[in-house]
């Protein structure tokens, strides 16, 4: 135990070898051989837990042992397995937040979310290493299973966390937008655009753009829409036909006919062909070309 306190984990392993050898104290012996194992990296350590679990059912060592193997197999990212072995303990007083998390994530790793959402819980409110991955998750989960309020109190909480804060701006756009409070969504977007990750901020600017076209502001709709499309490596037809209606409604008919047209030669499911040949119908009809807007119209109506 000196040497072992001491971190000699090697030449205490083989003493407590030796000593298993000699047939004493079985269950302390190959705990703390796995142990050793476990401390030096070795794969050996695996074998020597479930030695002991299979073996000890009653060993006061057992639910250590449980929790640490159910460790090693997070870390090599068995997480089906961990989940398994960590979900057997009992001992309420080695649950602590490193088990909670571990297990969570284990869970969300195999979409059992109320069950990852229920241990990410025990620890997301806590201080420690743990809280800011817990209460990230936590918030994620609430947000997949559509439970918008509980995310978004969530994910405030993460506004000025370093290492989310760059991220938890998408979310919460997206979750006005589902709520559709378009209003506290442009004027909670707008101001932190230039924070937003790279790989969101386009997706960002289209919530913009279509949170202003529903308050009625198709001259900021625009606005934000093109800031989308210049993101865009490639965009695709449902955005032209996005543009060619803002256009529409800010009367600006050519531009309409520019993106519409674009629509139109493509091949579309028939609802989008519809509203597309109805804006193209009525943006030729504005500009005084009725023969264009009549075949529109047309083509329209024979959806």
């Amino acid at each position: 135990n000196i040497l072992f306190s001491k971190a000699e984990y090697s030449v205490a392993q083989n003493l407590y070898q030796n000593l298993l050898n000699e047939g004493s104290d079985e269950d302390f012996l190959i705990y703390k051989i796995a142990n050793c194992s476990k401390n030096l990296g070795n794969d050996d350590a695996i074998y020597w837990y479930e030695l002991l679990i299979r073996n000890y059912n009653n060993s006061s060592f057992l639910q250590k042992a449980k929790k640490e193997l159910g460790f090693i197999y997070f870390s090599n990212k068995n997480y089906l397995q961990s989940s398994f072995i960590l979900s057997e303990i009992d001992d309420e007083t080695i649950k602590d937040d490193e088990f909670h998390f571990k297990l969570a994530y284990c869970f969300l790793t195999q979409d059992q979310y109320d069950d990852a959402k229920y241990h990410f819980y025990k620890v997301k409110d806590l201080n420690g290493r743990y809280k800011s991955l817990s209460l990230y998750y936590y918030a994620h989960i609430n947000y997949v299973q559509k439970m918008y309020n509980k995310s978004l109190s969530n994910f405030k909480k993460l506004n000025d966390d370093k290492n989310f804060s760059k991220i938890t701006p998408y979310y919460i756009t997206q979750i006005y937008f589902e709520l559709e409070l378009f209003e506290e969504l442009v004027n909670y977007a707008i101001p932190i655009l230039d924070n937003v990750i790279s790989s969101r901020e386009a997706e960002v600017n289209r919530l913009i753009s279509e949170s202003y076209f529903k308050l009625l502001d198709y001259k900021n709709a625009e606005k934000y829409f093109r800031n989308y499309l210049d993101l865009l490596e490639k965009y695709k037809i449902e955005d032209c036909f996005q543009m060619g209606k803002i256009n529409v409604f800010l009367e600006d008919y050519e531009e309409a006919v520019f993106y519409l047209e674009q629509v139109k030669r493509s091949n579309v499911e028939d609802s989008l062909f519809q509203f597309t040949s109805y804006y193209l119908g009525k943006s030729y009809l504005k500009m005084g070309k009725k023969t264009f807007a009549l075949n529109a119209f047309k083509n329209a109506s024979e959806i």
